[in-house]
């Protein structure tokens, strides 16, 4: 538990100060915009992929289980 919240602590730290960063030049600026769309995207259609799997396993583990421990 004392390791998570320093980590927590920690990541907190380094994400104000990668906030307080030069986004850069205009340039660069739209590259990380193309970036952060296509990452977007992806992370959409990779939760919806895996909400296929997960929603049927979880039906099935549940029911599997379901009964046995009153």
């Amino acid at each position: 538990p004392i390791a998570g919240f320093l980590a927590l602590i920690v990541v907190g730290v380094l994400a104000e100060e990668i906030r307080r960063e030069d986004p850069g030049t205009e340039k660069m600026r739209r590259i990380a915009s193309y970036i952060e769309e296509g990452a977007r995207a992806f992370l959409s259609r990779e939760f919806k992929t895996i909400t296929y799997f997960i929603i049927p396993f979880a039906f099935y583990y549940g029911s599997s289980y379901a009964g046995r421990y009153h």
